[in-house]
């Protein structure tokens, strides 16, 4: 149990709001006490905000749940902790019904020899912030020019797909398939039309590519001009039948904005995930010796651009 506050002890900002602060009633952060069954028993004019935008003074005697229907399950758990004093305080995340997302910090309140009569929320909008890191993980996933997944984030999802879940799998379950594809002789693309013109081709290679691929497949651009597929449960015959769909799709005339014809065709190699024991980078290296040794079995010349 924690002792109760000393005679000469500052009010903690709750109980100066319940008197008519002007500070906390100014303050930019959403403030709000909630009693031991978290009904709301004060709240700032900035926690009025938060909640959904409730009238001034319809929260009082309110459930945290009815304020915030967009809260999860698990933060008023957290709540009940710190009111009950078996938590010092806990950091929690608090959605706005439109949307928004709230940091709060949630302390005890009135703490006496009896144990704390409620939860303290100070809480301030991050919104932005999240909306900013979401963006920058994607970015940092993706590749900026053709907008597939990157060669990092592709060799990680490859990692989980061979332990999905953490769990193992029964050896008669097909893992999936890797595949690799290269595109045939894209330098000569490049150096016949230039650079902008070899971008737009990678750029409607990856088209094609999505365009081709089944629910639940996943495309990346691995390289320059070097793209893989991740074709999760896929058995061998499945993924040798992608395989063939995919050169096929993927090859073909392309016309440049200027009005020059590129004539585009690619390698396929494939390689099986084999469970349980997944090693999931071998199998990409597999793949790409597959798509080599396709290379040198069936482009055994330099395929010219077309004019």
């Amino acid at each position: 149990m924690r002792p109760a506050r000393s005679p000469g002890e500052a009010p903690d900002p709750f109980t100066a709001m319940a008197s008519g602060d002007r500070a906390v009633a100014l303050a930019p952060v959403a403030i709000a006490a909630f009693d031991l069954a978290l009904r709301c028993t004060s709240a700032n004019p900035r926690f009025h905000d938060l909640a959904a935008g409730t009238l001034r003074g319809s929260l009082l005697g309110r459930r945290l749940r009815r304020l915030l229907p967009g809260v999860s399950r698990a933060e008023p758990t957290l709540l009940h902790a710190v009111a009950e004093g078996r938590l010092e305080g806990a950091e929690v995340r608090l959605t706005h019904a439109a949307g928004e997302t709230w940091r709060a910090l949630a302390f005890p309140l009135h703490v006496s020899p009896d144990g704390p009569s409620g939860v303290g929320l100070v809480a301030q909008d991050v919104t932005d912030d999240v909306a900013e890191r979401a963006e920058l993980l994607r970015r940092l996933r993706l590749d900026g020019l053709t907008g597939l997944l990157n060669q990092t984030a592709f060799a990680h999802l490859l990692r989980g797909t061979a332990r999905p879940g953490g769990r193992r799998r029964d050896e008669t379950e097909p893992a999936g398939a890797v595949l690799v594809l290269d595109l045939d002789h894209f330098k000569a693309v490049n150096d016949e039309h230039g650079h902008v013109v070899g971008d737009q081709v990678l750029v409607e290679v990856a088209h094609r590519l999505r365009a081709a691929l089944r629910d639940g497949d996943t495309a990346a651009r691995t390289g320059g001009d070097e793209f893989a597929v991740l074709s999760t449960g896929a058995g061998p015959l499945a993924a040798a039948a992608l395989a063939r769909r995919l050169e096929a799709a993927v090859g073909g005339p392309f016309e440049t904005p200027d009005g020059a014809t590129v004539e585009v065709s690619v390698a396929v190699g494939h390689a099986r995930l084999r469970p349980p024991a997944v090693r999931a980078l071998d199998a990409l290296a597999a793949a790409d010796r597959d798509m080599y040794a396709s290379k040198r079995r069936l482009r055994p010349r330099r395929l010219e651009p077309l004019r």
